[in-house]
């Protein structure tokens, strides 16, 4: 079974009560080297403690990132469920590792081309030397490959909803590059998925002022014609309730709060 043609657009927010539930899966994106999380994948962790990918990173001695041992892999997706039974009726939590290095890609990151010429990790060295911006995408195509292989395991069966945050990927911008290359990415994966729906969850305010902030930029205008065509969903219908209709019964609907969310890396 494939998935839905298309994905579909919520507003809220990724932290929303409304989503501490089975069978969901969040997805979020982080670097492969941070000991920390940033933004508003500090807000996921703090509300799926289990998930916390970044704070499980030990430090290397004299430095802000990560050891060499506890470093992910970019281009993979870590998926983590809830072991204890405070946590057991909430959602899968997805990270993406979408790049290498902490903030932005080499091109436009002094602080990375320092640590390339006198950092003596050789290891972080050419991490660092490959992180740039075509690297990056790359990264994001095979996190979601790798997501959807993971997703179509069986243990994995009871997720019916995929959520991920406008702007993922690219550290929350709506640009030209994630409209372009990012959102289609998704659309992508939203076709190869079986048998789930996948949303875009963004701040309503935001989503509706996307036209406005773009209008003198026509190549901006123009990508974001299949982001506007998406179907938007007022509310969310719990994943444990989706499958009533066939028994006659009601569909539960949860209002979802209007709260901006974006991922940064």
């Amino acid at each position: 079974m494939e998935g839905s043609s298309t994905c579909k657009v919520i507003f809220g927010s990724l932290t929303s009560p409304v989503y501490k539930q089975r069978g969901i899966c969040i997805v979020t994106a982080i670097n492969a080297v941070a000991c920390k999380n940033f933004g508003a994948v500090k807000d996921v962790v703090e509300a799926y403690p289990y998930a916390d990918v970044a704070g499980m990173r030990y430090t290397k001695p004299g430095t802000s990132y990560a050891c060499q041992r506890d470093r992910s892999m970019p281009g993979t997706a870590i998926l983590n469920t809830p072991t204890l039974d405070l946590y057991v009726d909430n959602p899968v939590v997805a990270t993406l590792i979408t790049q290498y290095g902490i903030g932005e890609s080499i091109e436009n990151n002094p602080y990375a081309r320092n640590s390339v010429q006198y950092s003596q990790d050789l290891h972080h060295v050419n991490g660092l030397r490959e992180d740039t911006e075509e690297r990056r995408l790359h990264h994001f195509h095979s996190a979601l490959t790798n997501l959807k292989d993971k997703l179509n395991e069986q243990k994995f069966d009871n997720v019916q909803h995929v959520l991920f945050p406008l702007g993922i990927g690219r550290r929350g911008r709506i640009d030209a590059k994630w409209l372009a290359y990012y959102l289609p990415s998704i659309f992508t994966f939203n076709q190869e998925l079986e048998g789930r729906t996948v949303y875009i969850v963004a701040g309503e305010k935001l989503f509706s002022s996307l036209d406005e902030k773009h209008k003198g930029d026509m190549v901006i205008s123009n990508l974001l014609g299949p982001l506007r065509k998406l179907e938007i969903v007022n509310n969310f219908v719990k994943a444990d309730e989706e499958n009533r209709d066939t028994c006659g019964a009601d569909r539960e609907e949860v209002e979802c709060r209007y709260l901006s969310m974006y991922s940064h890396a």
